[in-house]
């Protein structure tokens, strides 16, 4: 029984020996920042006789702004015009576009990103000096502080369209956002890019004359604005309806007036794009001396995005020398109905 607690005591003791330890193993290696030292959730590590520590930690304390890709674990940081690019567990580094090789590469350690402390510091232009017997890293920076780029940003779009827009109509589009940037428009499905001019302080306007003819409904504006290579991108509340004519147009482009066709009939013609068209076939003409008429039947298309149309109406019955009245009406997607077409033909 002696021994047993014996043991108990000892292993208690080792216990709390290890309990009283952790903390200062976990801070064996401290650093210190322009005469401030750095708290870090994950310690610092030497490795490779080389201290590595969480990126953010020193990074902000030296002015650094700091970005992480998890797409390609990839580290970003910025200061006072120089830009260095670290991936996790590559020895390549690249500071202001130009590669540089690392003895120790950047690792991850208990989900915290470390990074080789010298060289960060270094090409951030800091000095940093190590103190073996306290284990202690002292990094001084030098230069102003790189505040986080400011963010871009769009705070309203609007256009001058009442209605549907027609050719010749010119369409104006203003947005307000970040000064001092490049911007421009496009008309989903109409246009592309239309540059914008900053008429005043983070007031862009630009302009785009609709051509003929055009039919689009629904056509989303979207304004884009680059500052310095950040990009915004908003959309305009209201949508467009594009028409590029007053009226729906229709017309019959062959046959001609007069021309002799065949069996079947085939008609061909031009509309507003997206017209419902419909085109109906009549005959007069004699049959052993006695008058005949009626019809050979209609049939309806749609006027592709070109705004070309084509049917075909096969008779149950020819009668040689007829003559063919050919008429076609339309209603475009608005709803608009063009003024009817006729043709007259012969039956060859």
């Amino acid at each position: 029984m002696r021994i047993l607690s014996m043991v108990v005591a000892v292993l208690l003791s080792l216990a709390l020996s290890v309990a009283w330890t952790a903390p200062a193993f976990a801070q064996t290696v401290r650093v210190i920042v322009n005469g401030s030292s750095v708290a870090f959730d994950q310690p610092p590590i030497v490795t490779g006789g080389r201290v590595l520590i969480p990126l953010r930690g020193v990074f902000e304390q030296l002015g650094a702004f700091v970005q992480w890709n998890p797409a390609n674990h990839t580290i970003f940081a910025t200061r006072a015009g120089t830009e260095v690019q670290l991936g996790i567990g590559s020895r390549i580094a690249f500071v202001n576009g130009s590669q540089v090789t690392l003895d120790v590469p950047a690792t991850v350690v208990a989900g915290r990103t470390l990074v080789p402390l010298r060289f960060v510091s270094e090409v951030m232009g800091a000095h940093v000096q190590w103190e073996s017997v306290s284990r202690t890293v002292y990094v001084t920076s030098s230069g102003a502080a790189q505040q986080p780029p400011a963010e871009v940003r769009i705070t309203s779009v609007t256009h001058n369209a009442q209605g549907a827009l027609r050719a010749g109509d010119t369409l104006t589009v203003r947005m307000r956002g970040t000064p001092g940037g490049d911007a421009f428009f496009t008309i989903e499905g109409v246009t592309g890019a239309v540059p914008m001019t900053e008429r005043q302080s983070g007031v862009y306007v630009g302009r785009y004359t609709i051509p003929s003819p055009f039919l689009v409904q629904n056509a989303r504006v979207l304004v884009t604005l680059n500052v310095d290579g950040r990009v915004a991108t908003a959309l305009a509340p209201t949508p467009l309806t594009v028409t590029g004519s007053a009226n729906a147009t229709l017309a019959i482009v062959s046959p001609a007036s007069g021309a002799s066709v065949g069996n079947p009939v085939v008609v061909r013609g031009v509309a507003t794009p997206g017209s419902r068209v419909t085109v109906r076939v009549d005959y007069r003409g004699t049959v052993l001396l006695f008058p005949v008429s009626g019809t050979y039947g209609e049939a309806t298309t749609t006027a592709n995005a070109s705004g070309n149309w084509q049917v075909s109406i096969q008779s149950s019955v020819r009668i040689p020398n007829a003559a063919l009245i050919i008429t076609a009406q339309a209603e475009d997607p608005l709803g608009r109905e063009a003024t009817p077409v006729t043709v007259q033909a012969t039956q060859g």
